[in-house]
Order: C-alpha cells, then structure tokens, then sequence
C-alpha cells in the first residue's frame, strides 16, 4: 500500500509539469504568432512606404496615380464644405426671413394698442429673429410713463406677444397749483385729472423741485424725503393709509395727518414718527367704538402721549389745503404814508359826506 500511495504522486506530479510545459508552449506560441503578425505588419508598410515613396517617385505611372487620388480627395473635400456652407447660408437666411403675422398684446394696459405698437416701432411684415427686442421695450418704458413692466416674447414660426404691466398710483403730489400722480417708488405719472377716481388718493403737499412727468419725485429738502418715507410706512403699517386724505409735510415743526375726512392728526416734529402714528392709530379705534360720528384733533406732538379735541369744523378744513400764513412784513419796509399836519386836516364839517 505505501508502495502505491507513492507511485500515484509520481503519476500526478508528472502530469501537472506536462500540463504546466503545454501550458508554456502555448503561450510560446501565441507569442511567435503575434511577432510574426508584427512582422508582417511592419513588412506591409515598408513596401507601401517604398511604393508611394521613392518607387512612386521614379514610376510615372504610380506618380499619375498617386496625384490623381490626392485630387479626387481635394476636389471631395471642397465639394462638402461647399454644400454644408450653402445649406447653413440658406437655413440662416430663411430663418431670419420669416416675418411676423401675429401681434398680441397681453395685460391690463393703459395705452392702446395702437399706440403700444407705434411706440414700440413694432408691425407685422418685420423679420422675427432679428426685432430689437430690448430697444423696443426700452423706448416703451422711456415714452409711456404709465408701464411699469414691458416683456416682448418671439413665438416661431410667426407670432409675437407684447406683456405690459401697468404703474398704480398710491397718492398725489400738489405743485405749483396742480395735482400729479404719484407711485410707491416716487415715479410721477402724469397730472391727476387723468385718473377719473383719483380723489381717492391721499394727497402729499410739500416742497417740491423739477416736478417732472415719468420721472422721480424730488424734495427741496433733503430730510423732507425721509420724513414723508417714514409717515408713508407707518401709515401702511397701522392700516391707516387708504382713508388717508392729507398729508402735509410744508412745515416741518407741524406735519399733520388728515384721515378718514373725520380726524386732523397733529404729529409735531419728525421724531418717533412711526410710535405717534402707532398711538394715534389706536385713539381713533378706541374713540370710534365710542361714537361711530367723533371728528376732531389729535396731537400727538408729545412722544408717548395723545390728546383728543373734538372738533366738528375738521372736515371743512380737509375740503381746501389750508394755506400757510404768509410772512409777516418788516415795518421798515412798509410805505406808510406821514400823518397831515394839525392845521393841514380836513374839516369834518367842511367836507361833503359819501353818498
């Protein structure tokens, strides 16, 4: 038994190095294969080297051959790129060409549509991919004061549509004698009587310069700026600001507040405006769940503290802006005639009574 057990490693062992020695000449093999189609390879450009080369060189006929196939290469060549130039010439120009049909005009415009499509230099029969989009809307913008967004959109194959969104005036501003409308933004749109219900609007009285249409509301004063700003706010911040008929900024120790044609709010000075809003707005809650009809003043000048007057002639001041009292006149200035002279003055009895 050990005998045998002995043998049959010898028998294994000596088939694995045949099979590791086939193994071996196989790769060998597959090795020589390669070399030789390497070899092969390399024979084949050598002779196509010598041929368009220097056999071609001294062979007319393989010269003529060669020339004639680098032509028909070139004349291939050209020929496609003339064809793909003439297709994108062709595509380019008829794209460009395509005219407009359609004009739409979408939103709530102030304008009409005439007059959008005139301003805008915008008509049917124009090229669609080459409009000046951006010029257009910009010459909408800067002629019609009234637009406060404008969007022209191209639609292939033929269409365009015009959006505009109009401006909304929240108050008006009175200068030199006439009524302007004016939006959150201060951009003035035109004189009031072009707003058929734009009593409605709260009126802003105040120093103004170059009071100009399309473009913004400016102040004398710098500071007046900031306080109309910060009454505005506060105003809107207390739900006060749509029965609001009168703001009066003339005179900066004074500004006043004319709400709901019932109620003159005396605000004094600049400071802590937003707190004397916010007091004043909470008196006239508390004073109109008391009597639906109270009228009168609030002065609020006096930061923390509110005081109430009635006063029924309040609505009639809201009719007519009262007018600041003019400057009184220096006397020595004044051309005040001399007294007459005892001896010089008229008889009464003298002098003939006025019938």
């Amino acid at each position: 038994m050990p005998g045998k057990s002995k043998k049959a490693k010898k028998a294994k062992k000596a088939r694995k190095a045949a099979l590791r020695r086939a193994e071996k000449e196989r790769k060998a093999r597959k090795a020589q294969h390669r070399a030789a189609k390497k070899e092969q390879q390399r024979r084949e450009k050598q002779r196509r080297r010598a041929l368009s080369g220097g056999q071609a060189r001294h062979d007319p006929r393989q010269r003529k051959k060669a020339a004639r196939r680098r032509l028909r290469r070139r004349l291939l060549l050209l020929a496609l790129l003339a064809l793909l130039i003439g297709s994108s010439a062709l595509l380019v120009y008829g794209v460009k060409s395509l005219p407009v049909r359609l004009i739409e005009v979408e939103g709530d415009s102030p304008y009409s549509e005439g007059v959008l499509l005139e301003t805008a230099a915008l008509s049917t029969g124009q090229p669609l991919l080459t409009l000046p989009v951006q010029r257009m809307e910009r010459s909408l913008l800067t002629a019609l004061p009234w637009l406060r967004e404008v969007d022209i959109d191209r639609r292939l194959p033929d269409r365009v549509i015009l959006r505009v969104t109009p401006e909304q005036p929240v108050l008006r501003a009175e200068s030199a004698g006439e009524e302007y409308l004016v939006t959150a933004e201060d951009k003035i749109l035109g004189q009031a009587e072009e707003m058929p219900d734009a009593d409605r609007l709260p009126l802003l009285l105040g120093d103004f310069t170059g009071v100009q249409i399309a473009e913004k509301l400016t102040f004398a004063e710098e500071n007046d700026s900031g306080i109309y700003v910060d009454i505005f706010a506060a105003l809107k911040d207390n739900n006060l600001l749509e029965d609001t008929r009168r703001i009066d900024l003339r005179n900066p120790s004074e500004l006043q507040v004319f709400y709901g044609g019932r109620f003159l709010i005396e605000l004094g000075d600049s400071l802590a405006l937003d707190k004397k809003i916010h007091l004043a707005a909470e008196s006239i809650k508390s004073l109109l769940a008391e009597d639906e009809h109270a009228a009168g003043r609030l002065d609020a000048a006096a930061e923390g503290y509110v005081y109430y007057k009635a006063d029924s002639s309040v609505p009639d001041l809201m009719a007519e802006p009262e007018q600041l009292p003019d400057p009184a006149p220096d006397p020595s200035t004044l051309d005040i005639p001399a007294p007459l002279p005892p001896e010089a003055a008229p008889d009464p009895e003298t002098t003939p009574a006025a019938e």
